[in-house]
């Protein structure tokens, strides 16, 4: 397995209350390697640490924002995700998948 580095960055309200982070991933071949759009692999990687790990010790009881590509839906990677509390960012130079808009 290779090296893999996950960082959270908080999101605040408007009291200054951490209301979610920002989820970022590095495969960790370069310092600077910053994935603000994880692929596909990325986000098995991601549903593989939150099932062992658990979601609620990354984020406690706050929102986690993961920004998905077009892959990850397409090959249904998010259906490996935890459900509660994981808002997911389709950029907007991603197309959004058809299944969305009908879920919408």
């Amino acid at each position: 397995m290779s090296t893999f580095y996950l960082a959270r960055q908080a999101i605040f309200d408007v009291q200054l209350q951490t209301f979610a982070y920002d989820l970022l991933t590095r495969s960790g071949e370069s310092e600077t390697d910053i994935q603000s759009v994880p692929g596909l692999e990325t986000i098995r990687m991601l549903a593989s640490i939150f099932t062992e790990t658990g979601l609620e010790k990354i984020v406690g009881e706050n929102l986690a924002f993961i920004a998905i590509t077009d892959d990850a839906f397409a090959e249904g990677a998010i259906e490996e995700m935890p459900r509660n509390n994981v808002v997911y960012e389709v950029r907007a130079d991603q197309s959004t998948p058809a299944r969305l808009n009908n879920d919408l």
